[in-house]
């Protein structure tokens, strides 16, 4: 359908095996990103234990054009990986790490 548009939330995908690769596939259909820790196994895990690339994910969207929202999202509940994060420290911790990257984005889209 043209104009649809995605909420993607990459923890989702890896925690269930699916390549990062794969699921970069969707970004250009992307208006909304859900940023937390996730790996293989478990929907949510802490910063230092994230095994996706979001680094990667900030510059593709820059690429493409991202005009949409990127939220840190971190939950306590019962799923795999929600009760054993701190949701207050791993927020702040993406929040320090995606920062100067969107910074680096909103000033090049300034520059040109």
């Amino acid at each position: 359908m043209p104009g649809l548009q995605l909420t993607l939330d990459y923890g989702h995908f890896v925690q269930q095996g699916i390549a990062q690769e794969a699921v970069d596939a969707l970004l250009p259909f992307v208006r909304h990103l859900h940023v937390r820790g996730g790996a293989e196994g478990v929907v949510q895990t802490r910063f230092s234990e994230n095994t996706i690339d979001f680094g990667h994910v900030v510059d593709q969207l820059a690429a493409e054009g991202f005009g949409g929202w990127i939220v840190i999202e971190y939950v306590h509940d019962e799923r795999p990986g929600c009760a054993t994060c701190d949701v207050t420290q791993e927020t702040i911790a993406f929040r320090d790490f995606l920062r100067p990257r969107i910074d680096r984005v909103n000033a090049r889209r300034m520059a040109s």
